[in-house]
């Protein structure tokens, strides 16, 4: 997908995952390495109170080793998930008064096909991602698709879920101070670049 927008760095761009195999062998070999501490033997009553158990984190471990297909994940993410980025250019102001800075922004955009369709912009929080959409994007934007909705009244979105800068495939702002509002001017203008001059949003956490 590509705008008609006047300068290059704002145009958006469809994007897929593509993780290095160089850092999967990296994580690979954190997780072998991996040595749990010993625990104090408390009641099962108390078991969390000093953290997550053995019991479970093992397990957890093993799965991530033995169980996990990344490459598998990494084609069903990019086969359902329709992904972009452009580049957002935050404006000196008075919480960044020397200069301009620029972030390149990964996000999931899917518009509805009904006409009454609101834009979502669509948050995640930390420790979360943009993968969380997955589950509920083709609801948001075509709700009739739902069993049991088909003759019912529902409201449709245009969905659209960034990462967080600093976050998935979003970049980090090198600017001291940046944080909540930082965010909240660029998914603004990320909105406004997509066309969309009134929307709602949905985040929880942060």
């Amino acid at each position: 997908m590509n705008t008609s927008a006047p300068h290059d760095d704002e145009a958006i761009t469809t994007y897929s995952m593509h993780v290095s195999a160089k850092y999967l062998e990296l994580t690979k070999k954190k997780l072998e390495l991996t040595r749990l501490p010993r625990e104090l033997e408390l009641p099962d009553e108390r078991i969390w109170e000093q953290g997550t158990p053995k019991s479970v984190l093992e397990p957890l471990l093993d799965f991530w080793l033995e169980g996990y297909d990344w490459r598998a994940a990494e084609s069903r993410f990019n086969s359902t998930l329709p992904q972009y980025r452009t580049t957002i250019t935050i404006p000196s102001s008075i919480t960044f008064p020397d200069a301009t800075q620029s972030l390149r922004i990964h996000f999931v955009h899917k518009r509805s096909k009904h006409p009454n369709a609101i834009p979502l912009l669509l948050c995640h929080t930390w420790p979360s991602s943009f993968i969380e959409v997955q589950r509920v994007i083709d609801g948001l934007t075509d709700p009739h698709s739902l069993p049991g909705h088909a003759n019912s009244a529902q409201q449709a979105f245009h969905v659209v879920a960034p990462s967080i800068p600093g976050f998935g495939f979003s970049d980090a702002s090198m600017k001291e101070g940046f944080g909540l509002h930082g965010t909240a001017d660029v998914f603004q203008r990320l909105m406004g670049r997509l066309g969309y001059t009134q929307f709602v949003a949905h985040g929880t956490g942060w």
